[in-house]
């Protein structure tokens, strides 16, 4: 796995939440009879998840048509502060990202070259937005993407499904009609010419009488990328126990070309 393909897994891995919440609070579907898709959407975003630490492992794997990589990542967090990924394969550690409030710090393990980027570099690389506090919130679960225009909301087979559309994006949310648990979302957004689709499998009970999306299938399709699909799993999450975060450049690693 060479820099930039390590730089596309580990966005993936940040991307893949995308528009996810949890709640904390249970609303079943005999409350949802009288509710409107307004209240609905503000559901969504009243139950966040809340983590000031993340610490969780995970195995990702990608298709992008020409071809198939997996590796495990190591995935640290600090709210406001520091995202922090480490990925492997067959043991060794073959490369590692830190994004912090204005930078992305990239470690090749395998060349043994560095390089250091603006938050920028991201955005015009792979068409994400240039925010530490956003990326957060991907790997957290929580919805960022949403549009409260022309919003809907109907009955669908399995709970609800709720959308809104503005000039340039559209979005979907189905819920389950139990919990409210998300179990898929799309986004579709005219400005890039992006368009993902996102599955959300197996929650289960965090700390804080929250739930966390074990198992999520995303499957990404953009200019950039063309069509691209993913899995990630995760194997262990913990939050809100302060945990060391380091990063260092070894001496003997040259900057990329």
């Amino acid at each position: 796995m060479n820099s930039k393909q390590f730089l596309f897994v580990g966005t993936l891995v940040l991307l893949l939440p995308l528009g996810a919440c949890t709640p904390k609070k249970a609303v079943t579907g005999d409350s949802l009879k009288e509710n409107t898709p307004e209240a609905m959407m503000d559901q969504l975003v009243r139950n966040q998840v809340h983590a000031e630490w993340l610490d969780a492992k995970a195995k990702i794997s990608y298709n992008d048509g020409y071809q198939t990589i997996s590796a495990n990542a190591t995935i640290k967090m600090r709210k406001d502060s520091i995202l922090w990924i480490a990925v492997k394969k067959l043991g060794f550690e073959v490369a590692r990202m830190q994004v912090t409030r204005d930078s992305v710090y990239i470690l090749d393990r395998l060349n043994n070259e560095y390089d250091i980027k603006d938050l920028s570099y991201l955005e015009s690389s792979l068409n994400i937005p240039a925010n530490l506090q956003m990326l957060q919130a991907f790997l957290l679960g929580n919805p960022v993407f949403f549009t409260r225009k022309n919003l809907q909301l109907e009955a669908a087979e399995s709970g609800y499904h709720l959308w809104g559309k503005d000039e340039m994006r559209e979005n979907h949310f189905w819920m389950n009609g139990k919990q409210l648990l998300l179990e898929k979302t799309t986004l579709s957004d005219g400005r890039s010419g992006r368009n993902m689709a996102l599955e959300l499998k197996e929650h289960a009970d965090l700390t804080g009488n929250q739930k966390f999306s074990y198992l999520r299938q995303l499957e990404l399709n953009s200019r950039e990328t063309g069509k691209v699909n993913a899995e990630i799993s995760f194997s262990s999450v913990e939050i809100n126990n302060p945990i060391e975060i380091h990063f260092e450049i070894p001496e003997r690693y040259t900057r990329m070309d």
